[in-house]
């Protein structure tokens, strides 16, 4: 996997989680 992609999907679920009052690491 390319660093791209796992900051990728590290930002996404942060925004997720943010935007569901739930923060998940």
């Amino acid at each position: 996997m390319k660093m791209c992609e796992i900051l990728a999907k590290y930002l996404v679920e942060i925004v997720a989680g943010a935007r569901g009052n739930i923060v998940s690491f």
